[in-house]
Parts: structure tokens; sequence; C-alpha cells
């Protein structure tokens, strides 16, 4: 029934054209969502009375419309004034504002256009800022700003104002995975959608004064800023740095509280710390759980028994509970629609395959402590592979087991976002402490940014210069060992670096990092690593000393890093 409706709703759709035959209803977190057409106002309604008297206290709908109208109005005057230091223009208007004559026009007109205003920002090379990058550092902003981004639901004449082609929409959905209100803002160079202004009733001159400031601020560069970034972040030459391994840190459940280890075995076979992110809560959507939407999560407390192959955790207020990690001991029988309880389950927007684990009694526990129904999942082996930009549910294990895959097998980041391996330096935190300082915040601890590997050296001279020594090397060797690093570039920052891990209270290290880690469209801080085998594919040693071949030192299946150890960074 739903294929033969003549209407759809917002929210109900992954992609649309209003110009040919092509709709695809919106399939997640469920079938389900492509039924929602929005609700009915009910609210609105029963304000009905309230909002009559209201529009008669203020003078009708005219002044509001003269007072809206005279906001844009001036919005879009300096707006047009905003320039970079090459001439360029900062922001491109759409729409009946972006022919709108200011000179031979009456203000007072009500042929005007209305008071939305929709817009994009760019770089002083002309190349689009993304909507994503603009709304995310307007909520930064003092006083935070909200715009609305995206085609606001409007997708023809977002079409029309873009210039995309109905083929280049297409494109967008099957190729790049771009679905009605992602966040995936800039494809091929090319905007998705557009940022947006509104004024009315409420509006205020103060309002358009911040609004203007903030474009101004974050985004005009003079001569001397090429990228259009508030800070170029500086890079050190290619000279290798000896640093050594200041704390190490396993996250066994994702978003979880850390544990803390002096020492911790390396799985050079998946290519990250043993169990590190390799259990997950998951929602009844089947979207994993984060700390940035669920704060109390920072203090469950997982650690890892090697020993005994045992998973511990604790919670305030809780008793301990013990989950084994062996399949046949704690595989739960629960039925979740692909056979021996395994799911597919989304992470970050990418999919996942994932088995329950610990049955009803570790679901109990979680769901007890978060105040939500929730279920304990395990990585699944491998991660889902991509297809034309739309994430490919993997095919089931033919095996019961959920221990690691045999050797050779595609390494896998278990429920990590990006990238197995996260370091970053404790030089780097120094220097964003200096600048938390100077706003009067907070300072912060390595905690924050959970990361496996926090490194330092003696007597590092940062001063003024916000330069993270991270940011310059490619590869990392650890002395003694095998195992060489490769980095895999910068990692990008979000609200979860805001949640202080010890109590769930939300600080301001994202505002700061804001002001001097922008690349790319992207707040960075930290790299990711991925292990650099050194020999011929395969070549890893199952037991026993470190192994040659031809001269070449080959990695065991598990080394261990320690606390101390000595690293060549270069």
């Amino acid at each position: 029934s739903r294929n033969r409706s003549r209407y759809f709703g917002g929210g109900s759709v992954d992609a649309v054209l209003s110009g040919r035959d092509f709709v695809h209803p919106r399939s997640e977190p469920s079938a389900l969502s492509s039924f929602v057409h929005g609700t009915v106002h009910f609210r609105g309604i029963a304000s009905l009375s309230h909002g009559f008297n209201e529009l008669k206290r203020v003078g009708g709908m005219e002044k509001i419309s003269l007072h809206s109208r005279c906001l844009a109005r001036e919005f879009v005057r300096r707006i047009r004034l905003l320039k970079h230091g090459n001439g360029r223009p900062v922001c491109v208007i759409y729409g009946a504002w972006s022919d709108y004559d200011e000179i031979n026009s009456d203000a007072a007109s009500l042929q005007i256009p209305g008071p939305t205003i929709a817009f994009n920002v760019l770089r002083c090379d002309g190349s689009i800022v993304g909507y994503n990058e603009v709304s995310n550092l307007a909520g930064l902003n003092r006083p935070p700003i909200q715009f609305r981004t995206g085609c606001f639901c409007n997708s023809g004449a977002c079409q029309m104002a873009l210039g995309l082609s109905d083929e280049e929409i297409q494109d967008n959905y099957y190729v790049a995975g771009h679905v009605c209100g992602d966040k995936k803002d800039i494809i091929n160079g090319g905007p998705t959608g557009a940022v947006r202004a509104s004024f009315g009733k409420d509006s205020i001159w103060e309002d358009l004064d911040a609004v203007v400031a903030f474009l101004g601020a974050k985004f005009a560069c003079d001569e001397s800023d090429p990228t259009g970034d508030s800070h170029t972040i500086q890079t050190h030459d290619n000279v290798p740095m000896e640093y050594t391994v200041a704390e190490i840190f396993v996250f066994p459940v994702k978003s979880c509280a850390a544990m803390k280890v002096e020492r911790w075995p390396l799985d050079s076979r998946g290519g990250r710390f043993r169990y590190d992110r390799e259990f997950a809560l998951v929602d009844s959507t089947g979207n994993a759980m984060r700390l940035h939407s669920f704060p109390q999560m920072c203090m469950i407390l997982p650690s890892i028994d090697l020993e005994r192959r045992i998973l511990k955790l604790r919670a305030p207020g809780c008793d301990d509970l013990e989950i084994s990690l062996d399949d046949n001991e704690s595989r739960s029988s629960v039925e979740t629609g692909s056979g021996e309880g395994r799911r597919h389950i989304r992470v970050c927007g990418s999919k996942a395959c994932a088995k329950v684990w610990g049955g009803t009694v570790a679901s109990d526990w979680f769901s007890s402590f978060l105040g939500v129904q929730c279920w304990l999942v395990r990585h699944n082996g491998t991660n889902s592979p991509k297809h034309h930009g739309r994430e490919l549910e993997e095919a089931s294990s033919t095996s019961s087991s959920a221990s690691a895959p045999p050797i050779g097998q595609q390494r896998t980041k278990a429920f990590a976002n990006d990238a197995a391996i996260l370091l970053v330096s404790q030089d780097s935190i120094n220097i964003l402490n200096k600048v938390l300082s100077s706003q009067g915040s907070k300072h912060v601890t390595s905690r924050h940014f959970r990361p496996n590997l926090v490194v330092k050296r003696e007597n590092y001279q940062y001063g003024d210069v916000r330069d993270n020594p991270e940011d310059s090397w490619s590869r990392i060797k650890v002395e003694g060992t095998a195992v060489e690093f490769k980095s895999e570039g910068h990692c990008a920052r979000c609200q979860m670096v805001d949640v202080d891990p010890t109590s769930g209270m939300k600080g301001k290290t994202l505002r700061a990092l804001a002001e001097y880690r922008r690349r790319g469209g992207q707040i960075v801080f930290g790299v990711f690593l991925s292990v650099s085998e050194r020999g011929k594919d395969g070549d890893i040693e199952k037991d026993g000393d470190l192994g040659s071949c031809h001269g070449i030192s080959l990695l065991k299946e598990y080394e261990m890093i320690a606390v101390g150890d000595r690293l060549a960074c270069m």
C-alpha cells in the first residue's frame, strides 16, 4: 500500500526527484519509517485562541511581515558586503533574494521577498563550505546560533537553486549514499543543500548582528590565511622524535569508561588492541548508543580478565556482573532476525554485524542502570563493506564462534568509528589546556578524547605556537619490537569531547578546539593509526619469539605494548 501512495510527508523518504518518478522511501531505522508523514499539530490547535490574541496585540500580520522583512533585507545587505581578503564574496544567496535590488526597492513594500534567506558560505578560493560545518560552528558560537540546513523539505527548489541535474541527484543517492537529513553536505566538491536564516515576530536587531558577526569572524579570511581556517595547523620537519608511551587505554564496551592498563596485547592480525571496542550497547532501533546521548555510560566500568576470559562490569548502585568471553557459554539464544543471535546494527551511520551477548541478564543489567531498554552486542568478525555508497549487510558467518578470525582475514576496527587505534600526545593536551585557561574553562585530561595511546616527551617547549606534534607524523616505530604504526589521518571531533569522563557533565572543549584546530571543514585532535606489517602479507608468527624472513622482522600474533616503551616518531 505504501508504494501506491500518491503523497508522502517530510521525513518519510531517503531521496526524491520532483521532475520524474523517482522516490526511495525512508529505510532507517526500520522499514516502518517510510509510513511517517508528520504529526497533527495538536498543541498548536489548542493554542489558537492565544495566538490570535498575540497577533492582535502586535498589530496583525502586516506589522509582523513588515518587521521580519525589514530584518531580512538588512541581513541580505550585510552578508553581500562580507568579502575575503582577495575580494571574493563570503556568501552566495539563493532564491528571490539573490536578484533583489536593494537600491531601487522600497524597504516598506510588501512586494520584497519573504523573511527567509537561503545561502551557502564560500571559502576564499570560491569553494563551498559544507552546511554541516557552518551549523556545527554556529552551535559553538557565543551566543549559540541555530540554522536550518539541508534542502528544507523542498527538494525541487533545492535542486534548482544548486543547479543539480536529475542524474547528479541520483548519483548522490546511489553512489555517495546521500539521503535526506544526513550530514553529507559536500559531494564531489559541490553542495547537497544550503543554510537558511529565518526572521519572525520575535527576531530582534541583535540577532541579525550576531549572525553577521559570526559569518565574518569564522569564514572571512585575509590574504595571509588562504585556507579560510581560523588557524592553520602547523607541521614539524620530518625529523624522528623520541617519545615514550605514557598511558594505554582499552575500551571493551563502546562509549563506556576506559580500562587503563600498564601493558596490553596488540592484535597484529586484527590491527587493534585486543578486545578494544569489541562490545557495544544498542537500543531498540538497532543503533549503537553513544556517550554524548547517554552521558551516564561513562559511569559503567568494564574490564577484561585475560586469564579467566571474563568481561567484568561495574556501575554505581549495581551489583558487579561477569560475562564469559567464550561463545558457547554466553551467546544469547535471542532470535534477532539473522539467526544464531546475530543482527546488523548501525554505528555512526555504518552497518556492522554483531551478536547479542550475555542474554537477558546483561540486557537487564544495562537497561536498569541507563533507564532505557538496550542489549549488549559483540562484533562478529569484520566491518561491512560499501558498494555504491550504500552499506551492504554482511553475510552471516557459518561459524558459531565469535572468536578472532583466522590469520590473514580482513582486519577490522570492530565498533570504533573510523580506525582501530587512536593516539594523542600529552603535548597537545597541554596546548589545549592553555587555550581553555585563556577562555576561563576547566582543564581536560587525556580521557576526554578516548585514546588508546597517550605519548609524551620530556621538556617539550610549546610556547605560544598551537602546534600539535603528532600532526606531521607518518610512521611510529615501537623500539624493541617489530611493531610499526602508520598514521591514517586526523580524528574529527564532535560534542563527545565535551563530556567529562568521570562525571558525565558537559564542558566547552569542542568550542576551544574550534578556535585553532579546524581543517578541511572539521575540528580535529589526535591521529588514527594502523599496524604496518613489515615483510610479506600474512607473515605473522603465531607463537614463540620474534621471527625473521630474509633479515626482515616479522610480527607475532600478539605484541605486548607497555607504558614506558620508547617510540621513534617520524
